[in-house]
């Protein structure tokens, strides 16, 4: 695909109308994927006039940003912003001064419907509904444009990287492992911090290990670091159980936390992966497995949601009240949504919307626990830990930060269908290939509104975003986001010797470092 865009300079060959050479085309406007891109992180950034603003007000922005480089549109400065690093520390309670641990947990397929429902919420998740409601910033409308092959590596790189992951194309870590972007990982090694990558299953699973590398991941464990510590339990087909590797990771985060060096760590669980099964380990309540009797998947389904709740809660709770609790904000969220259908009726939209949602929780031992509801994206996450840790140096994301005016807005697309939402409207395609059809969503959330105001769809925006997912395919494609990666990756090895444990877990892949 390089070698076709470089030959013909970025114009499409007459009669060669594939759909990705169509995607390339001058029609298109494509000579410079990331000067679109540029645009989607500016969109919408001003507050709607006459909005109600919410609770609480603002305390990110984006006036941190400082172009570098006009052949790399996309391409920035994050220079740091002391007042706003100390106003995001203040909310989560953790030290004004000094260097924060960060750890984000993926946890597998985990979405915001059941989270949030009245009846289901505390049933399946009876603790973590605790621990989001007394000690986290909680996001209501978080979303995920993961949902193709590959969704969780689709969802990390979108966490992590502050970017859409190539709805349109496959998925970034598997296709172009050696792409040019500055992830939290890179930003992270730049104040200094450890870089951790923790989960029960393979490292080298759809290239996670390479991606992660390339990126500035130093230490990596895996099902067999894990295997090694003796743990053999398992819950469902993928992976050792969710329950005792979390333990582990504790052990793991507090071991090179104590070398003096902060750490940031990456974990993704896997017990709550399909197919899904009842387990003994997510015990339900008589009324939910009755209503659920006809749905074994999705019975299923909320079992393993069950026992995600006790895993994770135990996480946090053993982390938080250990020797790293008080400089520690754990990021809880879900890797991707699920196509499974929500337990009653529900419309159309409400079906749609279940599969793009998820929670997205900032936790720590002492945070000023806040709700915000505005919309906001897994691309907002990357921008806003940057911010949380005062990191500086290049970054190329489209994402704006979780706690600003407005997050960045969800965009899906297939063949014969696009939706998206901003913070004022959100429209789907409702049949195939039919034009969105767009409802009023400033005062309703529709994942849990059944009737929603209808309002006429703005083409221009549904032409902005159809043209920003063509623009993602091709930057990421063809390498145009940032300079070449050997550039890039220049960041400075820590100058203390690799902790006990470093070659364990290097020889646990039997892979190298």
């Amino acid at each position: 695909r390089v070698w076709w865009y470089e030959l013909t300079r970025g114009k499409m060959a007459e009669g060669a109308r594939t759909h990705w050479i169509a995607d390339v085309s001058a029609d298109e406007g494509m000579t410079k994927p990331a000067a679109v891109l540029a645009e989607l992180r500016r969109y919408g950034a001003q507050q709607a006039d006459g909005e109600t603003p919410r609770e609480p007000a603002a305390i990110e922005h984006g006036d941190d940003l400082r172009p570098m480089d006009p052949a790399w549109p996309l391409l920035a400065e994050l220079v740091p912003d002391g007042e706003q690093t100390t106003a995001m520390r203040r909310a989560l309670g953790v030290p004004e001064q000094g260097p924060l641990n960060v750890i984000v947990l993926f946890v597998e397929s985990l979405r915001a419907f059941e989270l949030d429902d009245a009846r289901l919420g505390p049933a399946v998740y009876p603790q973590l509904s605790k621990i989001f409601a007394e000690q986290a910033i909680y996001f209501t409308q978080a979303y995920s444009s993961s949902l193709a092959a590959g969704e969780t590596v689709r969802g990390e790189f979108s966490t992590l990287c502050g970017m859409m992951p190539n709805v349109l194309g496959p998925a970034t870590y598997i296709a172009n492992a050696t792409i040019s972007v500055h992830c939290t990982q890179e930003l992270m090694r730049r104040t200094g911090h450890r870089t951790l990558w923790m989960s029960s299953y393979y490292s080298t699973f759809h290239s996670k290990r390479s991606f992660e590398m390339l990126h500035c991941t130093e230490l990596f464990f895996d099902h067999d670091y894990f295997t090694a510590r003796g743990i053999t339990a398992k819950v469902g087909n993928w992976g050792l159980a969710d329950g005792p590797v979390l333990q582990e990771a504790v052990n793991v985060l507090e071991e090179h936390a104590s070398s003096g060096a902060p750490v940031f760590s990456n974990i993704t669980t896997i017990s709550t992966h399909h197919p899904h099964t009842v387990v003994p380990e997510g015990p339900l309540p008589d009324w939910l497995l009755t209503e659920t009797a006809d749905r074994p998947s999705y019975q299923g389904y909320l079992s393993r949601l069950r026992y995600a709740d006790t895993a994770v809660s135990a996480f946090l709770t053993r982390l938080f009240t250990g020797p790293m609790r008080e400089n520690t904000v754990v990021v809880v969220l879900g890797d991707h949504s699920i196509t499974e259908k929500p337990l009653g009726d529900v419309s159309p939209v409400q079906r749609i919307e279940a599969q793009f949602r998820i929670p997205i929780a900032l936790v720590s031992a002492h945070a000023k626990a806040a709700v915000y509801r505005h919309p906001v994206h897994q691309a907002d996450v990357a921008p806003t830990l940057a911010r949380l840790v005062g990191a500086s140096g290049p970054v190329a994301w489209t994402g704006r930060g979780l706690l600003g005016e407005t997050g960045t807005p969800w965009i899906y697309e297939t063949r014969t269908a696009l939706h998206y939402r901003t913070r004022e409207r959100a429209c789907y395609t409702l049949r195939a290939n039919e034009r969105p059809t767009c409802f009023d969503v400033r005062a309703h959330d529709p994942l849990h509104t059944g009737n929603l105001e209808t309002v006429p769809e703005v083409p221009a925006d549904t032409a902005f975003f159809h043209r920003d997912l063509v623009a993602n395919l091709n930057a990421l494609s063809l390498n145009q986001i940032a300079p070449r990666l050997a550039a890039s990756m220049a960041v400075a090895r820590p100058t203390s010797e690799p902790h006990a444990g470093v070659s364990a877990a290097t020889r646990g892949t039997g892979a190298a470092q």
